[in-house]
């Protein structure tokens, strides 16, 4: 959640210099386990930044269509 927060804050210089970083070191690694793949690299980050937000918003907790579609069956929900 940390990350989000700084994302918000990035257009301060220092701020944004330490996300720069945190990313690109986050890129590399997941760049090492899946590969060259740079749309599954994309792909990684982006369910990863949708988890987030879906824990951030209590959506498991929300017993409606639109909670469960952005849950899915990753987060707590019957797949």
């Amino acid at each position: 959640m940390f990350l989000i927060q700084a994302n918000c804050a990035a257009a301060e210089p220092l701020v944004g210099d330490a996300v720069h970083q945190c990313y690109a070191r986050q890129v590399e690694l997941v760049r090492e386990l899946l590969g060259p793949d740079e749309a599954a690299i994309r792909e990684w980050f982006g369910a990863g930044m949708l988890d987030n937000v879906v824990i951030a918003l209590g959506l498991p907790n929300i017993d409606e269509r639109w909670a469960r579609t952005l849950c899915g069956p990753s987060i707590g929900q019957p797949g």
